[in-house]
């Protein structure tokens, strides 16, 4: 189990690195389209750039982010709790988000074979939105096995 959980974790690590190249492609190409804007030259297209970079940062740094517990938590409510109800607690609410992350990377899925189908692209640069779906079902599903080990590690300390 160990060896599996650190190949999640090189994983998580993985997508949170593309995360951060799509932040930086994000900020250099909004400081490129605001200095070419000021000589009347904006990127066309620039906005779908941005908004496929968006969805990439977002969804790739979840998995990493939800592995080195980054996120916000607000625990006023379980400081009040016993040790014993907090990890119940935490038991429910993994298994919650295990079963909310397969739901959302299985519409994903759903979402991006339609989007083959119809072979749906962007005005501008007609990139086709299909991939950035898979990119997020990928990154949905690797949030469920991130999850599922901190389950795991949930329940074994409890043990």
């Amino acid at each position: 189990m160990q060896k599996f959980m650190k190949a999640v974790m090189r994983a998580d690590f993985c997508f949170f690195v593309i995360a951060g190249l799509g932040l930086a492609f994000m900020m250099v190409v909004t400081l490129t389209d605001v200095i070419m804007r000021t000589f009347g030259r904006p990127i066309v297209g620039g906005m779908e750039l941005i908004s496929f970079s968006g969805a990439v940062v977002v969804g790739f740094a979840i998995p990493y982010t939800s592995w080195t517990k980054g996120h916000i938590i607000v625990d006023f409510l379980l400081e009040k709790l016993s040790p014993k109800t907090v990890r119940i607690l935490q038991v429910i609410t993994r298994c919650m988000g295990i079963a909310l992350f397969l739901f959302a990377g299985y519409n994903f899925i759903i979402y991006g074979l339609d989007l083959l189908r119809t072979r749906e692209v962007t005005a501008s640069f007609r990139i086709p939105y299909y991939p950035i779906t898979f990119g997020l079902a990928l990154s949905c599903f690797l949030q469920s096995i991130t999850l599922f080990c901190d389950l795991v590690t949930t329940i074994r300390e409890d043990a």
